[in-house]
């Protein structure tokens, strides 16, 4: 099967690239299933202007919807070009990296993926997914399939 993981921008995280997704991708390969990952939020970050990637170092969480809002209205066309990336690759899965500072974004994309191929299946994981954080919300928004909490390359294989 092929999968696609995305990393949504997400604010005080340029950098480093996530190392979660490099465990659920290698258990996903090893399992035998084709990955493609997206890190938006280290790709985006180096396409937005020098003004905008200070958005990136928020230090009021209040502003975190907004930072999510802000970023996918000011650089619409680009999220639309990488959401035709993920699907040009045949993808039947999508499984985001979710922390408190991208559910917001993350749902955003969901949705846009889901309305272009409803027949893709949309994980979240990663760590927001707890139930007593986003997970529990996300788990009942329609265009989230599946919630993973916990060490998801341990289940991710289960889940597929």
């Amino acid at each position: 099967m092929k999968v696609a993981l995305v990393r949504s921008p997400c604010v005080n995280l340029p950098y480093p690239p996530s190392i979660g997704m490099a465990y659920i991708s290698a258990a996903l390969k090893k399992a035998g299933h084709e990955v493609f990952i997206f890190d938006l939020n280290i790709e985006i970050f180096h396409t937005v202007s020098d003004d905008d990637k200070k958005i990136w170092n928020i230090s009021d969480v209040s502003g975190l919807f907004d930072f999510g809002e802000g970023i996918f209205h000011k650089y619409e066309q680009l999220f639309k070009e990488y959401i035709k990336r993920i699907l040009e690759t045949g993808v039947s899965v999508v499984g985001f990296s979710v922390w408190n500072t991208n559910v917001g974004l993350s749902l955003k994309l969901a949705k846009e993926i889901k309305q272009l191929n409803p027949d893709i299946k949309v994980i979240f994981g990663g760590p927001d997914c707890f139930p007593r954080w986003s997970g529990g919300s996300s788990a009942k928004n329609d265009y989230v399939d599946v919630v993973v909490y916990g060490e998801g390359e341990e289940t991710i294989t289960q889940v597929i």
